[in-house]
Protein backbone atom coordinates (compact mmCIF):
# COMPACT_ATOMS: atom_id res chain seq x y z
CA UNK A 1 0.00 0.00 0.00
CA UNK A 2 2.36 2.27 0.92
CA UNK A 3 5.56 2.85 -1.47
CA UNK A 4 9.25 3.32 -1.43
CA UNK A 5 10.51 6.94 0.10
CA UNK A 6 14.17 6.09 -1.54
CA UNK A 7 12.46 4.46 -4.83
CA UNK A 8 10.92 7.78 -4.91
CA UNK A 9 13.14 10.69 -4.60
CA UNK A 10 16.76 9.09 -5.32
CA UNK A 11 18.38 10.25 -2.42
CA UNK A 12 21.78 9.54 -1.41
CA UNK A 13 20.98 9.72 2.06
CA UNK A 14 18.06 10.42 3.85
CA UNK A 15 19.22 12.82 6.15
CA UNK A 16 22.13 14.71 3.99
CA UNK A 17 19.59 15.27 1.59
CA UNK A 18 16.85 17.09 4.27
CA UNK A 19 19.64 19.00 5.49
CA UNK A 20 20.00 20.58 1.98
CA UNK A 21 16.72 21.09 1.46
CA UNK A 22 16.02 22.59 4.99
CA UNK A 23 19.58 24.80 3.91
CA UNK A 24 17.38 26.00 0.45
CA UNK A 25 14.39 26.52 2.17
CA UNK A 26 16.49 29.43 4.92
CA UNK A 27 15.53 33.37 4.38
CA UNK A 28 18.28 35.14 3.05
CA UNK A 29 20.43 37.50 5.85
CA UNK A 30 18.46 40.50 4.60
CA UNK A 31 14.95 38.80 4.52
CA UNK A 32 14.97 37.62 8.08
CA UNK A 33 13.31 39.05 10.93
CA UNK A 34 16.37 40.20 13.31
CA UNK A 35 13.90 41.98 15.81
CA UNK A 36 13.08 40.34 18.77
CA UNK A 37 9.70 40.13 18.35
CA UNK A 38 10.36 38.18 15.73
CA UNK A 39 13.13 36.27 17.15
CA UNK A 40 11.48 35.68 20.15
CA UNK A 41 8.15 34.14 18.09
CA UNK A 42 10.86 31.98 16.10
CA UNK A 43 12.19 30.12 19.22
CA UNK A 44 9.53 28.15 20.29
CA UNK A 45 9.25 26.29 16.98
CA UNK A 46 13.22 25.34 16.61
CA UNK A 47 13.02 24.64 20.19
CA UNK A 48 10.44 21.83 19.74
CA UNK A 49 12.48 20.63 16.39
CA UNK A 50 15.35 20.25 18.41
CA UNK A 51 14.20 18.20 21.17
CA UNK A 52 12.30 16.35 18.05
CA UNK A 53 15.42 15.41 16.60
CA UNK A 54 17.59 14.20 20.25
CA UNK A 55 14.43 11.89 20.86
CA UNK A 56 14.77 10.24 17.42
CA UNK A 57 19.08 10.36 18.44
CA UNK A 58 18.07 8.20 21.83
CA UNK A 59 15.22 5.93 19.91
CA UNK A 60 17.53 4.91 17.06
CA UNK A 61 20.51 4.40 19.36
CA UNK A 62 18.41 1.90 21.59
CA UNK A 63 18.02 -1.89 21.04
CA UNK A 64 15.31 -3.71 19.67
CA UNK A 65 14.27 -4.96 23.19
CA UNK A 66 14.87 -1.46 24.62
CA UNK A 67 12.84 0.32 21.78
CA UNK A 68 9.69 -1.86 22.00
CA UNK A 69 9.89 -2.13 26.08
CA UNK A 70 9.98 2.31 26.04
CA UNK A 71 7.61 2.70 22.79
CA UNK A 72 5.27 -0.51 22.24
CA UNK A 73 2.70 -0.94 24.51
CA UNK A 74 2.88 -4.77 24.94
CA UNK A 75 -1.26 -5.05 24.44
CA UNK A 76 -0.38 -3.20 20.99
CA UNK A 77 1.16 -6.41 19.80
CA UNK A 78 -2.07 -8.61 19.57
CA UNK A 79 -4.65 -8.33 17.62
CA UNK A 80 -8.38 -9.51 18.30
CA UNK A 81 -11.26 -9.82 15.81
CA UNK A 82 -14.06 -11.13 14.65
CA UNK A 83 -14.57 -9.48 11.06
CA UNK A 84 -14.35 -11.64 8.57
CA UNK A 85 -12.20 -10.84 5.57
CA UNK A 86 -13.95 -9.56 2.29
CA UNK A 87 -12.49 -12.71 0.82
CA UNK A 88 -13.76 -15.28 3.14
CA UNK A 89 -17.44 -16.98 2.49
CA UNK A 90 -20.37 -15.56 4.12
CA UNK A 91 -20.29 -17.82 7.63
CA UNK A 92 -20.07 -16.62 10.97
CA UNK A 93 -16.21 -16.07 11.37
CA UNK A 94 -13.99 -17.61 14.34
CA UNK A 95 -12.71 -15.45 16.41
CA UNK A 96 -9.01 -14.38 14.99
CA UNK A 97 -5.98 -13.23 16.84
CA UNK A 98 -2.71 -11.60 15.64
CA UNK A 99 0.50 -11.88 16.93
CA UNK A 100 3.12 -8.74 16.08
CA UNK A 101 6.24 -9.25 16.30
CA UNK A 102 8.55 -6.17 16.24
CA UNK A 103 12.31 -6.55 14.52
CA UNK A 104 15.34 -4.24 13.36
CA UNK A 105 15.69 -4.70 9.27
CA UNK A 106 19.09 -6.62 10.60
CA UNK A 107 17.83 -9.05 12.92
CA UNK A 108 15.19 -10.42 10.30
CA UNK A 109 15.80 -14.08 9.52
CA UNK A 110 16.53 -14.70 5.41
CA UNK A 111 12.85 -16.44 5.78
CA UNK A 112 11.24 -13.16 7.15
CA UNK A 113 13.16 -11.07 4.35
CA UNK A 114 12.03 -13.32 1.83
CA UNK A 115 8.15 -13.17 2.87
CA UNK A 116 7.92 -9.24 3.08
CA UNK A 117 9.65 -9.06 0.14
CA UNK A 118 7.37 -11.71 -1.32
CA UNK A 119 4.19 -9.89 0.15
CA UNK A 120 5.52 -6.45 -1.45
CA UNK A 121 6.21 -7.82 -5.57
CA UNK A 122 2.54 -9.94 -4.97
CA UNK A 123 0.95 -6.47 -3.89
CA UNK A 124 2.29 -3.42 -5.60
CA UNK A 125 4.65 -4.64 -8.18
CA UNK A 126 2.35 -3.64 -10.60
CA UNK A 127 2.34 -0.21 -9.09
CA UNK A 128 5.92 0.19 -9.60
CA UNK A 129 6.10 -1.64 -13.01
CA UNK A 130 3.60 1.21 -14.01
CA UNK A 131 5.09 4.35 -12.55
CA UNK A 132 7.73 5.78 -14.98
CA UNK A 133 9.37 7.71 -11.98
CA UNK A 134 10.46 4.20 -10.69
CA UNK A 135 9.69 1.51 -12.12
CA UNK A 136 10.48 -2.20 -10.44
CA UNK A 137 14.15 -3.20 -9.08
CA UNK A 138 14.33 -6.14 -6.88
CA UNK A 139 17.53 -5.35 -5.83
CA UNK A 140 17.16 -1.94 -4.80
CA UNK A 141 13.98 -2.85 -3.13
CA UNK A 142 16.08 -5.39 -1.33
CA UNK A 143 18.79 -3.32 -0.25
CA UNK A 144 16.13 -0.38 0.93
CA UNK A 145 14.22 -3.24 2.92
CA UNK A 146 17.83 -3.86 4.95
CA UNK A 147 18.87 0.12 5.31
CA UNK A 148 19.88 0.77 9.38
CA UNK A 149 17.02 1.91 11.34
CA UNK A 150 14.85 0.37 9.62
CA UNK A 151 12.23 -1.17 11.96
CA UNK A 152 9.40 -3.92 11.19
CA UNK A 153 5.97 -4.97 12.91
CA UNK A 154 5.62 -8.72 11.60
CA UNK A 155 1.71 -10.18 11.81
CA UNK A 156 1.43 -13.74 11.99
CA UNK A 157 -1.92 -15.27 12.50
CA UNK A 158 -3.26 -17.79 15.35
CA UNK A 159 -2.48 -20.52 13.12
CA UNK A 160 1.14 -19.80 13.34
CA UNK A 161 0.94 -19.23 16.92
CA UNK A 162 1.85 -21.82 19.30
CA UNK A 163 -0.21 -23.47 21.83
CA UNK A 164 0.29 -22.99 25.73
CA UNK A 165 2.23 -26.48 27.10
CA UNK A 166 0.27 -28.87 28.47
CA UNK A 167 -0.77 -28.67 32.19
CA UNK A 168 -0.23 -24.74 32.16
CA UNK A 169 -3.31 -22.64 32.47
CA UNK A 170 -1.62 -19.42 32.58
CA UNK A 171 1.20 -18.43 30.24
CA UNK A 172 2.87 -16.20 32.95
CA UNK A 173 3.85 -19.85 34.23
CA UNK A 174 5.66 -19.93 31.19
CA UNK A 175 9.86 -20.09 31.70
CA UNK A 176 11.65 -17.47 29.57
CA UNK A 177 12.80 -20.97 27.53
CA UNK A 178 9.32 -21.59 26.50
CA UNK A 179 8.92 -17.77 25.75
CA UNK A 180 11.82 -17.88 23.26
CA UNK A 181 10.66 -20.87 21.79
CA UNK A 182 7.17 -19.80 21.40
CA UNK A 183 8.23 -16.46 19.71
CA UNK A 184 10.71 -18.95 17.47
CA UNK A 185 7.65 -21.02 16.45
CA UNK A 186 5.62 -17.98 15.57
CA UNK A 187 8.38 -16.31 12.95
CA UNK A 188 8.35 -19.96 11.76
CA UNK A 189 4.54 -19.44 10.16
CA UNK A 190 3.66 -17.64 7.50
CA UNK A 191 3.51 -13.61 7.41
CA UNK A 192 0.01 -11.84 6.80
CA UNK A 193 1.25 -8.45 6.91
CA UNK A 194 3.93 -6.39 8.01
CA UNK A 195 4.38 -2.19 8.29
CA UNK A 196 8.60 -1.19 8.07
CA UNK A 197 9.13 2.24 9.31
CA UNK A 198 12.19 4.53 9.76
CA UNK A 199 12.71 7.49 12.63
CA UNK A 200 14.14 10.38 9.90
CA UNK A 201 13.61 13.55 9.24
CA UNK A 202 11.62 14.53 6.53
CA UNK A 203 8.89 17.22 4.99
CA UNK A 204 9.19 21.27 4.60
CA UNK A 205 11.29 22.25 6.42
CA UNK A 206 12.84 19.39 7.89
CA UNK A 207 11.41 18.09 10.49
CA UNK A 208 11.80 14.76 12.82
CA UNK A 209 9.13 11.94 11.49
CA UNK A 210 8.46 8.35 11.73
CA UNK A 211 7.82 7.20 7.88
CA UNK A 212 6.25 4.62 6.84
CA UNK A 213 7.82 2.75 4.09
CA UNK A 214 5.78 -0.04 3.55
CA UNK A 215 2.56 -1.27 4.77
CA UNK A 216 0.84 -4.56 3.32
CA UNK A 217 -1.58 -7.23 3.89
CA UNK A 218 -2.37 -10.04 1.91
CA UNK A 219 -5.70 -10.56 0.49
CA UNK A 220 -7.27 -13.18 2.91
CA UNK A 221 -6.53 -10.40 5.80
CA UNK A 222 -8.11 -7.73 4.49
CA UNK A 223 -11.39 -5.99 5.73
CA UNK A 224 -11.03 -7.02 9.05
CA UNK A 225 -9.04 -4.04 10.71
CA UNK A 226 -5.68 -5.38 10.66
CA UNK A 227 -3.94 -2.51 8.49
CA UNK A 228 -6.01 -0.01 10.83
CA UNK A 229 -4.22 -1.59 13.83
CA UNK A 230 -0.76 -1.13 11.99
CA UNK A 231 -1.22 2.48 11.53
CA UNK A 232 -2.54 2.94 14.92
CA UNK A 233 0.39 0.99 16.23
CA UNK A 234 3.03 3.20 14.12
CA UNK A 235 0.88 6.09 15.43
CA UNK A 236 1.54 5.32 18.75
CA UNK A 237 5.14 4.97 18.33
CA UNK A 238 5.82 8.05 16.67
CA UNK A 239 3.89 9.68 19.87
CA UNK A 240 5.78 7.83 22.51
CA UNK A 241 9.10 8.60 20.67
CA UNK A 242 8.26 12.24 20.73
CA UNK A 243 8.04 13.12 16.80
CA UNK A 244 4.98 14.88 15.88
CA UNK A 245 4.19 13.56 12.48
CA UNK A 246 3.57 10.50 10.44
CA UNK A 247 4.41 10.10 6.77
CA UNK A 248 4.21 7.83 4.05
CA UNK A 249 4.27 8.02 0.25
CA UNK A 250 1.26 6.55 -1.67
CA UNK A 251 0.84 5.83 -5.80
CA UNK A 252 -1.65 7.70 -7.25
CA UNK A 253 -3.41 5.07 -9.00
CA UNK A 254 -3.64 3.06 -6.04
CA UNK A 255 -7.07 4.53 -5.20
CA UNK A 256 -8.15 2.28 -2.74
CA UNK A 257 -4.37 2.83 -0.58
CA UNK A 258 -5.17 6.34 -1.09
CA UNK A 259 -8.69 6.62 0.58
CA UNK A 260 -7.37 3.79 3.42
CA UNK A 261 -5.16 6.33 4.87
CA UNK A 262 -7.29 9.51 4.38
CA UNK A 263 -9.79 7.69 6.02
CA UNK A 264 -6.71 7.25 8.92
CA UNK A 265 -6.37 11.49 9.07
CA UNK A 266 -3.82 11.63 6.79
CA UNK A 267 -3.20 14.61 3.80
CA UNK A 268 -1.36 15.82 1.05
CA UNK A 269 2.06 16.95 3.16
CA UNK A 270 3.39 20.26 2.13
CA UNK A 271 6.36 18.96 0.13
CA UNK A 272 4.01 16.48 -2.20
CA UNK A 273 5.43 17.54 -5.72
CA UNK A 274 3.06 19.23 -7.61
CA UNK A 275 1.67 18.55 -11.44
CA UNK A 276 4.76 21.33 -13.86
CA UNK A 277 4.66 22.40 -17.39
CA UNK A 278 7.52 21.49 -19.81
CA UNK A 279 7.82 22.60 -23.03
CA UNK A 280 4.33 22.93 -23.05
CA UNK A 281 2.88 19.66 -21.95
CA UNK A 282 2.02 19.01 -18.51
CA UNK A 283 3.41 16.45 -16.41
CA UNK A 284 1.39 14.72 -14.38
CA UNK A 285 2.86 13.69 -10.51
CA UNK A 286 2.47 9.75 -10.11
CA UNK A 287 2.39 10.13 -6.13
CA UNK A 288 1.34 11.83 -3.11
CA UNK A 289 3.39 12.10 -0.23
CA UNK A 290 0.78 11.82 2.89
CA UNK A 291 1.39 13.25 6.45
CA UNK A 292 -0.35 13.46 9.67
CA UNK A 293 0.42 15.79 12.97
CA UNK A 294 0.46 13.44 15.99
CA UNK A 295 -0.25 14.99 18.84
CA UNK A 296 2.03 14.34 21.93
CA UNK A 297 1.82 11.81 24.34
Amino acid sequence: MAMSKEAMLEKPTKRKACEMLESSEQPSPNTMDKSPQGQEKNRPTKRLAKADSKAIKVANNLSTLAFKNAFIPSENLVYRTTKRAKQASTTAAPPQVFNIIFHEASELTKNQMYQCFNLIESTSRSDYESCATFGWHPRRKRREMSEDEMRYLLVYSNSSSPNPPKGCDNADNQTAHDEDNDQAKIQDGNLVAFLSFMLTHDSTPCVPVLYIYEIHTWPLTRGIGLGQHLMHLAETIARNVGVQKVMLTCFMRNTKAMGFYESMGFSKDVCSPEERVTRGRTVEVEYVIMSKEISAR
